[in-house]
């Protein structure tokens, strides 16, 4: 069987377009580090906010949105088998006990602070 040369000019052309267009429309890391362990009866969760500049409405933003992901899947964790209204005001009261933290933060990223790899949103249920 012979393949067209037109064929495979163009299939070239395609895998070349691949190559070139793929990874700039893919992450290169996950966006959030969210670390989470459960001790006795209490689920913990470290939300990283080490990539974030602080200083900038939008990723402030992005901070909030990933502390309640976090709220919400430490509540999941933590209430397995509860009914979902138990969730959502778990989940709720998870991202209100953590607003003062993230309040810091951005407080110290308006002072030039810079995060370090170390610096968290530390959450917590029971």
């Amino acid at each position: 069987m012979r393949i067209h040369p037109v064929s495979t000019g163009f299939a070239g052309v395609c895998a070349t377009l691949m190559t070139v267009m793929l990874p700039s429309s893919l992450p290169a890391q996950p966006v959030a580090t969210v670390i989470g362990t459960r001790d006795d009866d209490v689920v913990r969760a470290a939300v990283s906010y080490a990539d974030l500049n602080l200083a900038s409405a939008r990723d402030q933003r992005v901070l909030n949105d990933r502390v309640w992901t976090a709220s919400a899947q430490v509540c999941r964790k933590a209430l397995v088998s509860a009914l979902i209204p138990m969730h959502r005001a778990c989940s709720t009261r998870a991202f209100k006990d953590a607003e003062p933290q993230i309040a810091s933060a951005i407080d110290r990223a308006a002072a030039g602070r810079v995060a370090s790899r170390s610096d968290a949103i530390r959450i917590s249920v029971r």
